[in-house]
Parts: C-alpha cells; sequence; structure tokens
C-alpha cells in the first residue's frame, strides 16, 4: 500500500522507519508548509517496507512518501 502526501511541501521529519509496525492513524512524518508544521498519518496499519523521502525532501501533493506492507 502506498502511502500519499495530502499536501506539498518540505519534509521536516520522518516519524517511521522500514521494518516498524505501524497502525491506522499513526504519524507518518511531518511536513513544513509556509513555516507552519503539518503531521501526515497512516491510512491504515501494516509494516514499513519502503521510505520514499528524506528529511529536506520537497514533496508534491499526491506524491508516495512511503509503502506499506499490510
Amino acid at each position: 500500500m502506498q502511502v500519499k502526501s495530502p499536501l506539498p511541501g518540505i519534509v521536516n521529519r520522518i516519524l517511521a522507519e522500514v521494518g516498524s509496525q505501524v497502525s491506522e492513524g499513526d504519524p507518518v512524518l511531518t511536513v513544513e508548509v509556509m513555516k507552519a508544521l503539518h503531521t501526515i498519518k497512516f491510512p491504515s496499519g501494516g509494516i514499513v517496507k519502503e521510505i520514499h523521502v528524506k528529511v529536506g525532501d520537497e514533496i508534491a501533493m499526491g506524491q508516495v512518501v512511503m509503502e506499506l506492507q499490510t
């Protein structure tokens, strides 16, 4: 399952790592948008399979930031 960013911005912090077991609603990462921080949450539970971004990356709305194995 792909986790996509619902908004554009700059990745401020990644709150999960590959191999982590996560639940629906857990925070994925924080994104800075116009000097405000927004937390993106996991849409479902699973194991983090891949992380496609790093801190400082500029991301677009709809961009895949992580992949989960459900």
